[in-house]
């Protein structure tokens, strides 16, 4: 006689974080719930102490609202797992435990059934939550769970907390365009504050990745001596399945998750925090993207399914060398503060190959009105010199004039004309000095990214953000070509990071270059140095495999990325791999 069919499948622990959203990822957590459960009655248990303001008391206000809002998505989540897969029954549960006190209450444990499908943490904050559940009987409950099969997922902060290693977000007063400097981010690892006791454990995870700009916060994490050198970078409404603690895969959702390897050649023995603006430097640190599709990437063995790292790294940066005759070139990344003393230096060392007479040409404004505001400082700074100014709106040509150093200012790369400019080329060529700002910079590239600045607003900056690593997703068009060079400036404070990717991934044998805002890069006879107040990153895709998503997003492994500090010379290092 056959046996029953068990109920459960047998299975290795699943955790499920998503970056943020319900709507786009719902199904792919659905997937891994029922990949373990063959009933059709679906118990999933909602856990939403991350609404909490405070882990040791909470008003009955409060109270109330964090109740309803949890309602609120336990409805969503019952819905969307009804419509995705309607056979089913959904049982969505919110357990009531929002602080220390109700986490060491005996009487929650009966939540945590010995028929759970799945447990979910909403977003909110993620160190409330572990000030909450640390070290208590719930946390043990989990553990439980999760040793058995039960799929433990967590959207938004709650997929932090996942790892063991957490990710605590900014100190005050620092954002995404301080994230480099030594104190910006909070990073929880000791018994007391930490993520969960058994989360992924040789990893660091960081939610609304590239929505949010957080590339320079997770670097600045992976390279502490106490925290794993392996960061997850998840981005918003997207979501993985990672297997055993150890490995990822089904990306599932709109877009991207990236990992950062700072282990495999040793990139945080020689990282440290220099230069003039005291912000972070490291070399060969690996970049890889995960995109939906049958792509994977192991933790363990540090390895993309695509390939694996070489074993030995031999680079040099030849796009960096200026032409025998051509003038100094400095790149910034806006320079949009010319009193303060980082840019400062950066102005001053291009007056001293300026000579007497100046050119300002401002280009890509909506009107002279528009121009006035950046270009005004550079007038100041430069008074004492003779100066002739053009702002480019129908003119289609330069001055004839004795002008013998050109200030070039862009703002927006999408009203840019190459052709209109390739007298700037010929004259540098020749000798003359040449400083392009902000779009202007991106336009002296091989190529460059014909698009205007990114919204501020997350949700209309979706397309521009995350929607740029799609492939044809970005408009690229053929620069001035004054360097084999790709240059994306304001990567950090305007949040270009997708445009930077998709001109390495579409031209992976020409270096990209991220400048960040008040922060340039000097090439001169002498080789090539960044200057500034933060930090220039150079993309490698050289040695890198490259694929597309089942969506046409970017799958990459084995991308090299370096961060240089203000004052350092833009020379990359060999390395070999260790195991």
């Amino acid at each position: 006689m056959r046996s029953p069919r068990p109920k459960y499948l047998p299975r290795r622990p699943l955790f499920i974080p998503m970056g943020a959203g319900y709507r786009d990822t719902i199904h792919g957590f659905l997937q891994g719930v029922l990949q373990k459960d063959r009933d059709r009655h679906i118990k999933i248990l909602l856990l939403a102490m991350t609404y909490s303001t405070n882990a040791d008391s909470i008003s009955a206000e409060e109270r109330a609202q964090n109740l309803l809002d949890a309602e609120k998505r336990r409805q969503k989540v019952e819905e969307e797992c009804a419509a995705i897969v309607p056979g089913n029954y959904y049982e969505v549960t919110v357990a009531p435990i929002f602080t220390r006190a109700d986490a060491l209450d005996p009487d929650h444990l009966h939540y945590f059934t010995a028929d759970l499908s799945a447990i979910f943490f909403l977003g909110g904050d993620q160190t409330v939550a572990m000030q909450v559940i640390a070290n208590t009987p719930i946390e043990r409950a989990l553990a439980d769970a999760y040793a058995r099969g039960v799929p433990i997922c967590g959207t938004s902060a709650g997929s932090s907390l996942l790892c063991r290693v957490m990710m605590g977000g900014y100190n005050d007063p620092y954002n995404r365009d301080s994230a480099l400097v030594p104190q910006a981010v909070s990073v929880w690892n000791t018994a007391e504050q930490r993520g969960l006791d058994f989360g992924i454990p040789n990893a660091i995870l960081d939610q609304h990745f590239f929505q949010r700009s957080r590339m320079a916060r997770l670097l600045n994490a992976i390279i502490r001596p106490d925290v794993p050198h392996v960061g997850i970078g998840l981005d918003a409404y997207t979501g993985l399945f990672v297997r055993d603690g150890a490995l990822l895969d089904n990306v599932f959702g709109l877009y991207t998750v990236t990992v950062l390897d700072g282990e495999t050649f040793n990139s945080m023995h020689s990282a440290g925090f220099r230069g003039t603006g005291g912000t972070l430097s490291v070399r060969n640190v690996l970049v890889h993207l995960l995109a939906p599709g049958k792509f994977s990437y192991d933790l363990r063995q540090r390895r993309h399914s695509l390939a694996a790292a070489p074993r030995r790294l031999k680079r040099a940066f030849p796009a960096l060398t200026l032409p025998r005759e051509a003038g100094i070139l400095i790149l910034g990344g806006n320079l949009r503060d010319p009193h303060s003393p980082h840019t400062y230096a950066i102005l001053r060392r291009f007056l001293r190959e300026a000579g007497q007479h100046v050119l300002i040409v401002a280009a890509g404004f909506e009107s002279e009105e528009a121009a006035r505001l950046p270009v005004d400082p550079f007038v100041d700074f430069f008074n004492s010199q003779k100066l002739t100014v053009r702002v480019f709106g129908d003119e289609t040509q330069l001055p004839e004039t004795d002008y013998d150093s050109i200030i070039f200012i862009g703002a927006n790369q999408a009203l840019l004309h190459p052709e209109v400019f390739a007298t700037i080329k010929q004259k540098w060529q020749r000798g003359m000095p040449l400083l392009a700002d902000n779009a202007a910079a991106a336009l002296l590239g091989s190529y460059y990214a014909a698009h205007g600045p990114t919204p501020d607003d997350e949700h209309a900056a979706e397309n521009d953000v995350q929607g740029s690593f799609k492939q044809g997703a970005t408009s690229i068009k053929p620069g001035l070509g004054l360097l084999p060079l790709l240059i994306e400036p304001r990567v950090m404070g305007n949040n270009r990071w997708g445009r930077l990717f998709s001109l390495a991934y579409n031209h992976p044998d020409t270096l990209a270059l991220g400048l960040a805002d008040n922060t340039a890069v000097i090439i001169d006879q002498q080789g090539a140095r960044a200057l500034g107040e933060n930090a220039v990153f150079v993309l490698d895709l050289r040695q890198s495999r490259r694929a597309l998503g089942s969506s046409g997003l970017f799958v990459i492994a084995n991308g090299l990325l370096d961060v240089f500090a203000g004052g350092e010379a833009l020379t990359p290092e060999d390395a070999y791999a260790h195991p």
